[in-house]
């Protein structure tokens, strides 16, 4: 068990970027065909409707107001004919795009949802978030300005800077529509953050991550700015340090990041229960009292990057980094007993020492093309490079009842390759995309057990998808096919393909309530370290070995979602049905007096 810790945190901000004013800005069409501009009067207004400044949209739509000063505003858009929208934009602070706002007719309900106590407009597909002034205040990375706007569903740890959903789903992060990890994301400045798009129900462009939350971020001309961020328990050995630069000039930016972790808990202990059953019916229960003892782990990350964009017109990214982990004293002291025979307590030391090494490449561009299409391609190369040690002793009467050591040095090489093209009509979109994964293990035992096992593993998932509205209703409808391959040399290899569909439907009931379902079929292949045939010695009575006879399976979900927003209040329901008939789980077996888990 961990101590609780009382964290101090602070952040040091230094900006030398020649930023521009205020400016709202965004694109006005008619929801009914998505492409037609509107004629609309735009006025700023404050809270107590005190009218500040106004524009008029141009042919394309387009609008801007500029020398707005900090503080508390409602955006009205109004057009003859059309349904008014008012966004609210409590505590501006920064530059804000709106983005594209679609206006009803007048004899129609209203497309959009605006949750004014959260700067939270909702379209059919996902959520835009505008943080405001208070928000960005207390917030020293992206990470901590996530946690601050408090999304449905969204849990962020603090600690560590993960982010996932409260069913345990993954959650994808991008920033500008590239995916990143959250190394990246803890290096992002708040204020240079304009918004966040949340995608609920992302397409099948994301796989089987639960949710999306892709980062809007700002983009100078000139200049640059330097964040710290720093995080110490005064009470242990317990912090977790970033810094991270940017330099802007005209369309390129540069960037620069490193983080580092030092954690140490002087008692840590762990309370187990088992019980086997033999044979014969007869049952073992052990008892494990924990003793306590010292842990730690250190962690180090960074990386550099190159950004190329043109606003509306292409981007390119290329970006280099690696991840370090370090656990020189992993494990558990404690006395191991048997209900059967509590006089027979050993002394049990199950301690591990882990190094693993990860660099990588990442090279991503996108392109808008004519006629409203969209590509994007994406190269990925990853080495994952393990060095870990474990030695597990049980003591009685100052004899070794068991002494096992074992080593594993492993090295992996992956490259992973995407494209995803999408072309806009009217009034629905269509996208599609491949990937492919190549990867290669080579993994060597040693110790009281040797073993060498080389795999290779190929897997290629290519999707199209249609997405649309019809009148009040929202639907996706999307399939996807997997293709597996997977060899471990000595052995035969196995190819397997999957169907994986998805819908997803949405119904706006008038501007305040809504209702989603969706349903998927996916494939989840099993893990390398799962097919490995190989034994590993748990202690005196266990072993874990891997299985090359497990095949891939398949995962029903089906999802039902109510929302209700008015105002300054938003309610979410959530309800969720999942079938995996055949999924992969533990079995236990006795084999040699031992007890073989696989």
């Amino acid at each position: 068990m961990k101590k609780i810790s009382i964290l101090m945190a602070g952040c040091l901000l230094s900006s030398i970027c020649y930023a521009q004013q205020i400016r709202i800005s965004g694109k006005v069409l008619e929801a009914n065909t998505k492409q037609a501009a509107i004629a609309a009067n735009v006025v700023l207004q404050t809270n107590d409707s005190t009218f500040v400044n106004g524009a008029a949209t141009d042919s394309k739509g387009l609008f801007r107001i500029d020398k707005v000063t900090e503080g508390n505003y409602k955006l009205i858009i109004s057009a003859i004919g059309f349904e008014k929208n008012i966004i609210d934009l409590q505590g501006l602070s920064q530059s804000v795009d709106v983005g594209t706002v679609e206006l009803e007719e007048a004899s129609q309900q209203l497309g959009e949802v605006t949750v004014s106590a959260t700067n939270v407009v909702s379209k059919f597909d996902r959520k835009l978030v505008f943080p405001n002034k208070q928000q960005v205040n207390a917030s020293n990375n992206g990470v901590d300005l996530l946690r601050n706007l408090m999304l449905p569903r969204l849990n962020v740890n603090p600690l560590d800077g993960g982010v996932s959903l409260n069913d345990g789903s993954s959650v994808q992060l991008c920033i500008n529509g590239r995916k990143v990890g959250k190394e990246e994301i803890q290096a992002l400045i708040p204020s240079d953050i304009l918004r966040i798009e949340y995608l609920e129900d992302p397409g099948l462009r994301y796989g089987n991550a639960g949710a999306v939350v892709n980062y809007i971020v700002r983009r100078y001309e000139l200049g640059g700015s330097v964040s710290i961020s720093a995080q110490q328990s005064p009470y242990v050995m317990w912090g977790n340090y970033n810094v991270s630069g940017k330099m802007n000039y005209k369309k390129s930016e540069f960037g620069v990041w490193y983080g580092a972790y030092p954690h140490k808990f002087e008692n840590a202990w762990r309370t187990n229960e088992e019980t086997f059953v033999k044979e014969d019916g007869t049952s073992l229960h052990r008892m494990e009292e924990g003793i306590p003892d010292a842990t730690s782990e250190y962690g180090q990350w960074g990386g550099i990057s190159y950004n190329l964009q043109e606003a509306n017109n292409y981007m390119l990214n290329a970006s280099v980094g690696f991840w370090n982990e370090n656990k020189p004293r992993v494990g558990f002291h404690s006395q191991l007993y048997t209900r059967e025979y509590p006089e027979l307590a050993t002394e049990r030391l199950d301690f591990a020492h882990n190094r693993n090494s990860r660099p990588w490449f990442d090279i991503y561009f996108q392109k808008e093309l004519k006629n409203k299409q969209f590509l994007a391609l994406n190269v990925v190369g990853t080495y994952i490079g393990s060095h870990n040690r474990q030695s597990y002793q049980e003591i009685l009467d100052d004899e070794f009842v068991a002494d096992y050591f074992s080593g594993v040095q492993g090295d992996k090489y992956s490259i992973i390759a995407e494209g995803i093209y999408e072309k806009t009509f009217k009034k629905s979109r269509f996208s599609s995309g491949i990937k492919h994964t190549q990867a290669y293990s080579d993994n060597e035992y040693s110790g009281t057990l040797n073993y060498n096992t080389q795999m290779k593993q190929a897997d290629t998932y290519a999707y199209a998808q249609y997405s649309g509205k019809w009148k009040k209703m929202n639907y996706m409808l999307g399939a996807g096919v997997t293709r597996s391959w997977y060899q471990q040399i000595g052995l035969e290899d196995y190819e397997t393909y999957q169907f994986n569909p998805r819908f997803s439907l949405s119904y706006t009931f008038n501007e305040e309530f809504y209702a989603r379902m969706n349903g998927s079929l996916n494939s989840n292949e099993p893990s390398l370290s799962q097919l490995s045939a190989v034994d590993q010695l748990i202690d005196s009575l266990q072993i874990r070995r891997g299985n090359p006879d497990l095949k891939p399976y398949n995962n029903y979900r089906l999802k039902l979602t109510l929302g209700y927003n008015k105002k300054k209040v938003q309610i979410n329901w959530y309800t969720s049905y999942r079938n995996a008939p055949d999924v992969i789980m533990e079995q236990t077996y006795r084999e040699n007096g031992k007890f073989i888990r696989s």
